[in-house]
């Protein structure tokens, strides 16, 4: 038993020292590697795409992989990204993923966007069937994508690639084919519209292609995204970084329903996600963002990406990775560095106080937004380091209080429960 105990301690001794020379010099969060390569159209897997007009139709799936130029190292994390587009349009060089993966490369990580089958028959048909049946198929495939990196890790080993530190995520239809892809292991969580389809379709895993291999990730990156069930998400299940706009019309930012295409489809959204993690003591390592005011995909405006929105995705994102990668807190602050929020007593009653530090705006709005996505806005006028809001009208529960300056940037936001 002591050797045995002994043997443990050496293994995870090794192991840091792995992580932290990993991290030497910046990597993960500075962009160390000036210069990316791309690998388009690398062709990943093959399944069926029927439509209306063509009920025979097939589909081949490619992804574009992007690493960074000059890099040695033979195990590294990977970052795997599928586009936005209500799964009726987009496409994997979409201007949102490639920025991401771009700078994610320069970091040291191999980038991945990803195809994945649209469904055009929603726009002229829209059900929940067939809604339903669009994110599985996008699940699918993001699966097959998955074990076509784990078969090249243990073949040819074209990417260098760390098996165990795959992180998938997407933008909008795409972040919910990687939120699905995650926490819907099971095949009685496939929602029961589909029951008569699962069993052809390939069940959980797909028929997508690369059989045999695994598709487990350590993590998920959920840009504007949703869950069908927020009890999909268990104990040990891979950790999740959100990031949200509270005034999104097509994604809900909580507990609501979908009507693109009048769909009328019930989904949890980022703040509901979050919610339950906050109370279901999973232990799961997670994090969320929510831009105050903003709208859908705010860091993405048709042809090009909005450079402020951009940015803060970007470094919180690589902030939760890097903690995650490296051991290391970093300062997450898209205003300034030294901001800092106190928020007390904790759980509050009647009173809510916040002690502020390293916010120059005289300005300040708080809001407080609960678990269903309401928000309660209140403006006040710093005057000393000490705001106060009285919240003994508001709901008892659990809330996530932000605070901004008056032009509505971000400062620094927070969990608090009222009784």
């Amino acid at each position: 038993m002591k050797k045995s105990f002994s043997f443990l301690l050496l293994v995870f001794a090794l192991c840091l020292l792995q992580a932290q020379g990993d991290c030497k010099e910046g990597r993960y969060y500075m962009p160390i590697f000036p210069d990316v390569s791309v690998t388009s159209a690398v062709e990943y897997g093959f399944n069926a795409n029927p439509t209306i007009l063509n009920p025979g139709a097939t589909q081949k799936l490619y992804m574009d992989v992007y690493q960074p130029v000059g890099d040695t190292l033979s195990q590294r994390p990977v970052i795997m990204l599928a586009f936005g587009g209500a799964f009726v349009f987009g496409a994997r060089t979409s201007p949102d993923i490639v920025h991401l993966c771009r700078e994610f490369a320069k970091l040291g990580y191999v980038s991945v966007a990803i195809d994945y089958r649209l469904t055009s028959d929603l726009v002229s048909k829209g059900s929940q069937r067939l809604a339903t049946l669009a994110v599985l198929k996008a699940s699918h495939d993001m699966r097959a994508a998955l074990r076509f990196m784990y078969k090249d890790a243990a073949t040819a080993n074209t990417y260098s690639i760390d098996t165990s530190r795959i992180y998938i995520g997407g933008v909008s239809a795409g972040s919910l084919a990687a939120l699905h892809t995650a926490y819907l292991d099971k095949l009685h969580e496939i929602p029961p519209i589909l029951a008569s389809d699962t069993a052809g379709l390939g069940g959980i895993p797909g028929l997508s292609g690369n059989a045999g291999y695994s598709s487990r990730v350590a993590g998920v990156i959920n840009l504007c995204g949703a869950l069908g069930e927020t009890s999909f998400i268990e104990a040990n299940d891979p950790i999740l970084v959100s990031m949200h706009g509270t005034k999104d019309g097509t994604v809900p930012y909580g507990r609501d329903t979908v009507t693109l295409f009048n769909l009328n489809l019930p989904v949890s959204g980022s703040a509901a996600i979050h919610a339950h993690l906050d109370t279901a003591n999973l232990q799961l390592k997670h994090a969320f963002y929510s831009w105050q005011g903003a709208g859908h995909t705010p860091f993405l405006s048709f042809i090009t990406v909005e450079p402020k929105y951009m940015d803060t995705t970007f470094r919180f994102v690589r902030d939760f990775l890097y903690e995650e990668i490296c051991g290391n807190a970093v300062a997450i602050d898209p205003i300034q560095q030294r901001a800092s929020v106190q928020a007390y007593p904790n759980p509050a009653e009647n009173e809510l106080f916040f002690r502020i530090k390293g916010i120059s705006s005289p300005d300040l709005r708080i809001s407080m937004t609960n678990a269903l996505g309401k928000t309660i806005l209140f403006s006040t006028e710093k005057t000393g380091n000490i705001l106060k809001i009285n919240t003994q009208s508001m709901t008892p529960g659990l809330y996530i209080w932000h605070i901004s300056d008056a032009k509505g940037q971000y400062a620094e936001s927070g969990k608090v429960i009222l009784k």
